[in-house]
């Protein structure tokens, strides 16, 4: 039988092509746009999954009071297996009219630079992630001014100049849409926000605080960062245009062969045998459309990936794109799932009349 739907397939080279051309096409498209839905978020979860994030912690919900601040550092200080306690500045602001938070840097955020150095200790120097780059025009060189949101009535500083001297990868997960400074944040704020404190691993942080270890704080931007409703929507609709292009071409693939069909029930074939055929020659075409599809699919994923929203930098390499397994099965698969009763339900209502009916119609 797989001679025969080998022969059949090169004798019909054409319609063969069509359908492989038409299931390969499918499979990219549908996985180009489950990647970025799916597996570009576990991929960049997976990549900041980084092993001194889960001894250094964020406490938040800080007391309003500087007093009661500087009274908590000290008692966090105190604590054994606490190695630094430094406080973070996180503030509204914008750079050339955009919106942006300016914090302050710390070598345990382990940023990610596409271009340039880090800020040194001691200077009033500044990375930008890249989306703040793209939005402002302001780039490694450049010096920037950034104006701070003023919410209340106290006698603060405005503004601070910062020399650009780096930017940060798009998808990094603790500075999105940032401007990260080694400046002196202390006139511009009442008060820090958070606490940045790192251990050597064996310590327990009290538990009345809100302290999340920066690895959950990462998987948690992640998440929340990338919106999947727009392209669920996306995927949804194609899935529905697939079935239906799925079913134009199983209705095409058999209306040409009804001559075929009429000589094999001529030279003794049973119904069973001919749809068993046209289902192996299905598989056999779904095998060489599959992993061409998916090698294009993962391609266009990840350029989409850099091209399109905020999920992954330009510079982000093949890895951001890797589709799952689950997510190549449920696609590929789910076009042969599809793909053969299409054919096959067809190839059903062409073969119930009898032999006489088939070659009369063939004459026609």
């Amino acid at each position: 039988m797989v001679r025969n739907a080998f022969a059949s397939l090169r004798g019909r080279s054409a319609a063969s092509i069509g359908v492989l051309v038409i299931a390969g096409i499918l499979i990219a498209t549908l996985l180009a746009m489950v990647i970025p839905l799916r597996d570009g978020r576990d991929n960049l979860a997976s990549h900041y999954d980084r092993s001194s994030w889960s001894n250094d912690y964020l406490v938040e919900s800080l007391p309003e009071a500087a007093a009661a601040v500087t009274k908590l550092e000290g008692e966090l200080r105190s604590v054994d297996g606490v190695r630094e306690v430094v406080p973070q500045y996180f503030l509204d602001a914008t750079v050339n009219g955009e919106v942006a938070s300016l914090r302050s840097y710390d070598s345990a955020l382990d940023l990610d630079l596409v271009e340039g150095r880090l800020p040194r200790p001691g200077t009033c120097e500044a990375v930008v992630s890249r989306d703040i780059e793209s939005s402002t025009g302001v780039g490694v060189g450049d010096r920037a001014t950034v104006r701070i949101e003023q919410y209340d009535m106290a006698e603060r500083a405005e503004s601070v100049v910062v020399e650009v001297v780096g930017v940060v990868d798009r998808s990094h997960p603790l500075v999105p849409g940032s401007v990260v400074t080694t400046c002196d944040l202390v006139p511009l704020a009442a008060s820090p926000v958070a606490l940045l404190v790192s251990t050597d691993g064996s310590v327990n942080l009290p538990q009345n605080l809100s302290a999340t270890d920066l690895n959950s704080v990462a998987e948690r931007e992640i998440r929340s960062g990338t919106s999947s409703g727009i392209l669920g929507l996306i995927v949804l609709l194609l899935v529905l245009l697939s079935f239906v292009v799925l079913a134009s071409v199983g209705r095409w693939a058999v209306r040409s062969r009804v001559s075929e069909f009429a000589a094999l029930r001529t030279w003794g074939y049973g119904r069973r045998a001919i749809l068993g055929q046209v289902s192996l020659e299905v598989v056999l075409l779904w095998l060489i459309a599959a992993p061409v599809g998916s090698l294009v699919g993962w391609f266009l994923g990840w350029q989409f990936m850099r091209r399109v929203g905020d999920v992954a930098d330009p510079a982000s390499g093949w890895w951001v794109a890797t589709p799952s397994w689950t997510s190549l099965v449920l696609v590929s698969g789910g076009v042969l799932l599809a793909l053969v009763p299409l054919t096959v339900l067809p190839a059903v209502a062409a073969l119930r009349p009898s032999v006489a009916v088939m070659l009369r119609r063939r004459g026609e």
